[in-house]
């Protein structure tokens, strides 16, 4: 009879604690979907309100993206010796990207004869095919960043190439350039920059 009531209230005991871990994996899991849909929720209008790089935006100081030596370092602002940056984003298999390098290679190599300014090509492409660009087309190794970080690639809308970005010492975005450009894009770019327009290639 004693045994017969033990195991009963063995077995009752065994059956709170089962319904207990039960109920405690249920308030878990549903404190887990709340906390993702929350993160989801951040995420999406994280990257809504990220997605325009424009004039005022500050870039930060967590930027980093990888040298073609596959490091992963950060683009940092400011810097000493170095009033603007000029920021190209591109892709290697962007065919608006291509039709800008000729004008864009005139720009940098004018930008570092004046000093004072620092070139940063970004793309948003893994490096090994970043590097075979950039040795196909005269862009220095040295200048070049690829496979940013999500970070990197929400804060500079990588998603949408190619821009051509103006960047004070302080990391705030002065002026942007969208997309492929025209006679009229690069006139601009090219006063703003106290650029010569006889240097500017023709169409």
């Amino acid at each position: 009879m004693q045994l017969n009531v033990f195991h009963a209230a063995k077995n009752a005991l065994l059956d709170v604690l089962l319904w207990s871990v039960g109920v405690g994996l249920l308030g878990a899991n549903i404190v887990l979907l709340q906390q993702n849909r929350t993160l989801r929720e951040a995420a999406v209008s994280g990257a809504a309100g990220n997605r325009s790089i424009e004039a005022g935006k500050h870039l930060g100081r967590y930027l980093a993206a990888a040298t073609m030596d596959s490091a992963l370092r950060p683009i940092a602002f400011p810097s000493l010796d170095i009033k603007r940056t000029l920021m190209i984003t591109f892709s290697p298999g962007c065919p608006h990207c291509k039709a800008n390098l000729k004008t864009w290679s005139v720009i940098t190599k004018e930008l570092r004869r004046k000093g004072g300014w620092r070139i940063v090509w970004l793309s948003r492409d893994p490096v090994e095919l970043t590097k075979d660009y950039c040795e196909d087309f005269d862009i220095p190794i040295a200048e070049a960043f690829a496979e940013p970080t999500y970070r990197t690639y929400l804060v500079m809308d990588l998603k949408e190439v190619p821009n051509t970005v103006v960047v004070d010492e302080k990391g705030i975005v002065e002026r942007v350039w969208r997309g492929e450009l025209g006679s009229a894009g690069w006139e601009q770019i090219f006063d703003y920059l106290h650029i010569p327009i006889a240097l500017m290639p023709s169409s």
